[in-house]
């Protein structure tokens, strides 16, 4: 489970995404996460992209990488999701 994710349509197609928040790893650890979800046709979560590892800082030289954060706003526009704002383990946005 996680709490303070963010999450987002795509209007023209209607798929429901979510992004990062604060919850569990892979290994039961709880901290800061960055990953994407996107809820299927099926009532599944597929995972979509994102790092394993929590509390990541945000790279942003060369990458597309957010960093982990927690209550961000997002928009899905031109097939991209944008993220802004929101707190990370490390800093205030």
């Amino acid at each position: 489970s996680r709490a303070d994710a963010v999450s987002f349509t795509d209007q023209s197609s209607g798929r429901l995404f979510l992004f990062g928040g604060k919850g569990f790893s892979e290994n039961s650890t709880f901290g800061f996460l960055n990953d994407v979800w996107e809820l299927t046709t099926d009532n599944l979560w597929k995972w979509i992209g994102g790092e394993k590892t929590l509390n990541l800082s945000p790279r942003y030289s060369g990458s597309q990488n957010p960093g982990s954060r927690t209550r961000s706003s997002g928009i899905f526009f031109n097939n991209n999701l944008w993220i802004l704002g929101g707190s990370s383990s490390v800093d205030r946005m």
